[in-house]
């Protein structure tokens, strides 16, 4: 599953990055704070991609969203997943 699969108000925490995005692409990424192991919020997929990470949004291209692979899926929009 990648980001591109998730509805909208939807969390995930990120996977590691497919290999077909480049160093900087990635770096730039990083940068953001679109890491692996960080829950992200879709708030939107058109015309772009958009991410609610802690208390920021980004905009990531849609090819880019389906390169990134998230795990834990949440249907709950707000506050930071419950630690077990």
């Amino acid at each position: 599953m990648t980001l591109t699969d998730l509805s909208h108000g939807s969390r995930a925490r990120i996977g590691h990055f497919d290999k077909t995005l480049d160093a900087q692409t990635q770096l730039r990424l990083f940068a953001y704070g679109l890491v692996p192991g960080e829950w992200v919020t879709v708030v939107q997929h058109k015309p772009t991609t958009i991410l609610r990470i802690e208390h920021a949004e980004i905009a990531i291209e849609s090819q880019i969203a389906a390169c990134i692979p998230v795990t834990g899926e949440s249907g709950k929009p707000h506050g930071k997943p419950q630690k077990r």
